[in-house]
């Protein structure tokens, strides 16, 4: 499953037809990314010997080609260590690094939502909207008791808290990302990527935007879903 269309025409007799139609096909790699490179230098004063890469300023623009570099020396090397400009040795804090991006924290109702959504799918093709707009308007049809975004860091997805019901749904507002359904330690989970929470069996449900995903997500609120499996503490 790809995604899924929005079709609008007018017919010979100047009736207009309107629907949705999911897309499959078979998938294989069509860009071709050229491999990064980096110069390292053998540095030795007789009684020390280090290899160094170029300097970097950190930034945004190239955070990627910093990862690249520090992973090049932990394969070639096993062992990495990152300096300031004035020779410091630098520690890096312990935290958690996920990957998902923020919409601005807070709780919102629909005409709060609406013009954010607008803002964030500006590029998008009308078609796109339509679908990601329809989506959102019937997770509101199911009244939700909370609607959040930026809760838990989830990329571009929002939150819906059917708190009596035991669930919450995170619905994207991106196409070609499934629906989750998390249990009462959402905002636990919501700190693991996308691929811990598959490989952890940590989500309730996980629902594809494929024909009848709404009826799968009906079937929840007719019986709630069991617990989730207990989060363990990690290593």
């Amino acid at each position: 499953y790809i995604r899924t269309v929005y079709w609008n025409l007018k017919d010979w007799g100047g009736y207009e037809h309107e629907g949705q139609r999911d897309i499959f096909q078979d998938c294989y790699p069509i860009k071709k990314v050229p491999p990064p490179s980096e110069q390292l230098t053998f540095l030795s004063n007789g009684d020390e010997a280090l290899i160094v890469s170029r300097d970097f300023i950190y930034l945004s623009d190239n955070e990627d080609e910093i990862k690249h570099c520090l992973n090049l020396f932990l394969e070639l090397f096993g062992v990495c260590y990152v300096e300031d400009k004035d020779g410091s040795l630098v520690r890096p804090p312990v935290s958690k690094q996920v990957n998902w991006r923020f919409l601005p924290p807070g709780e919102y109702p629909w005409d709060t939502l609406k013009p954010i959504l607008h803002d964030r799918l500006k590029h998008q093709s009308a078609g796109t909207k339509e679908i990601i707009f329809n989506r959102q308007k019937n997770m509101f049809s199911l009244n939700p008791e909370k609607c959040v975004v930026g809760m838990g860091g989830f990329s571009d997805y929002v939150a819906y808290l059917f708190l009596e019901k035991g669930f919450v749904v995170l619905e994207s507002i991106h196409k070609g990302n499934a629906l989750y359904v998390l249990g009462a330690d959402w905002q636990t989970v919501s700190q693991f990527t996308k691929a811990e929470i598959i490989n952890g069996d940590f989500a309730l449900e996980r629902i594809i935007h494929s024909s009848g995903w709404e009826k799968r997500l009906g079937r929840l609120f007719d019986k709630p879903p069991s617990s989730p499996t207990p989060i363990k503490k990690k290593a």
